[in-house]
């Protein structure tokens, strides 16, 4: 089982803060020329940010009456005078920094009452962190809207974090570009045409980007986001492109709605804990060269559950995972290893690899529950195959039923100690199969 661990640098992004600088406020009815106090507030985002230093924390004011906005018919800047059109609501614009605080004592900005302070509707961005001055900056709490990027990292910025934002309406919900250690928590990233984007094609190396409890949905073409359209119909929740990137870890995150994939993952030691591709994406997971998935599910996907390229030297690793699917779950070329794993429905596998997605090179299986077709992948002698008796899966439930074969027949070796829920395991005499503990 291969060893990871969280970088250096995103660690002290986690136990960073500990320093008081002063607290200042932003306010529709302030001044920029003001002193920032609660008292005398500044009015605009980016006049108070080139303000701040090290330790400071910003707090933004709600507007005076925040609207009610449609999530799905969000109208622009530019066709607010239509007849009947609906208004985009008065927000604060966006901001870009250049400089930030420093370890044990970052920058925080945060929105005065969470989801309630909006920032976008029209403009670049709604937070832009540029340069490798600009480090050790936290955001909380904010609405980012209708902007072309809501969260923008890039030109070696770090020690990044955002958390419990809301990005909707963007052409690109969170975008890194040359950035490291950085940390994205509880965001809610819907109606974008991107979701998350983590690098580019042979540029702009991330490093060390921590991905938790985060959730994107319904991030597609269709939607009507800011910004440039985009060409291609392969619009993903969570995108990192650069496979030279490293420590790349998503934890806990769920992924639905989207044109591509739910979860595009190209760099060799990305690691995936508990997430979830929960329908409605053309297939849940794509991994290019040799990540690791954990405790994951993915089911209701078009063309696929999971992809595999397997093109790197350590190949693709499946730990006790479910894979349910109508049709193909599993396509893959390149080295694979499947432990303790549920897959339901059709594998693509040709072992000379005479097709663009076929198994070709070797694959590992022990410990499987194999059904719908996968069982044409049966090599371990400990692998099962048949129907794996699942709660209900027609309404998501992909809990084990009492008397699942599944149930205690999984290997303890190489199997996490809490299952997709975080309930222990092994609950039973052994480890169960798949990403449920019974």
């Amino acid at each position: 089982m291969r060893k990871w661990a969280l970088g250096v640098g995103v660690l002290a992004l986690l136990l960073a803060g500990a320093f008081a600088g002063e607290t200042y406020y932003v306010s529709f009815e302030g001044d920029d020329a003001g002193s920032g106090s609660k008292e005398k507030p500044w009015k605009t985002l980016q006049a108070a940010v080139e303000k701040l230093k090290a330790g400071d924390t910003l707090v933004v004011m709600p507007m005076p009456a925040p609207p009610k906005v449609d999530e799905v018919d969000l109208i622009l800047l530019g066709d607010n005078k239509k007849p009947g059109a609906q208004v985009v609501p008065t927000a604060y614009k966006g901001a870009v920094l250049k400089k930030g605080g420093e370890q044990g004592a970052p920058i925080t900005i945060r929105a005065a009452d969470k989801h309630k302070v909006a920032v976008g509707g029209g403009g670049e961005y709604g937070f832009c962190f540029q340069g490798s001055e600009c480090q050790h900056v936290r955001v909380e709490g904010f609405e980012i809207f209708a902007v072309n990027r809501g969260v923008l990292v890039d030109g070696g910025a770090g020690f990044i974090e955002v958390s419990d934002c809301d990005i909707r309406g963007c052409r690109m919900g969170v975008k890194v570009g040359a950035g490291t250690d950085c940390a994205f928590r509880r965001l809610k990233i819907h109606d974008n045409k991107y979701g998350m984007h983590l690098g580019d094609k042979g540029k702009n190396k991330p490093d060390r980007m921590l991905v938790e409890d985060c959730e994107a949905r319904n991030n597609h073409n269709k939607t009507k986001s800011a910004g440039s359209p985009i060409g291609k119909d392969n619009t993903d929740g969570f995108c990192c492109e650069l496979g030279e990137a490293t420590g790349i870890v998503f934890r806990r995150c769920f992924a639905s709605g989207s044109q591509d994939s739910g979860f595009d993952i190209k760099p060799e030691d990305a690691v995936l804990e508990n997430c979830i591709a929960g329908g409605g994406c053309k297939q849940g997971f794509k991994l290019w060269r040799g990540a690791k998935l954990v405790n994951c599910l993915s089911y209701g996907n078009g063309a696929r559950e999971i992809q595999l390229a397997g093109i790197g030297k350590r190949g693709v690793e499946l730990v006790n995972c479910t894979f349910v699917a109508k049709g193909n779950v599993l396509e893959a070329d390149g080295p694979v290893k499947v432990l303790n794993c549920i897959l339901v429905g059709k594998v693509s596998h040709s072992e000379k690899g005479s097709s663009e997605w076929s198994l070709a090179g070797p694959l590992e299986e022990d410990f499987n529950l194999l059904s719908g077709g996968a069982d044409s992948i049966k090599k371990g002698q400990h692998s099962l195959t048949g129907e794996p008796k699942l709660v209900d899966p027609a309404k998501g439930d992909y809990h084990l039923q009492a008397g699942s074969p599944a149930i205690d027949t999984g290997t303890a070796a190489g199997a996490p100690k809490t299952d997709l829920d975080g309930k222990a395991r092994p609950q039973g005499k052994g480890v169960d199969i798949g990403a449920y503990e019974r």
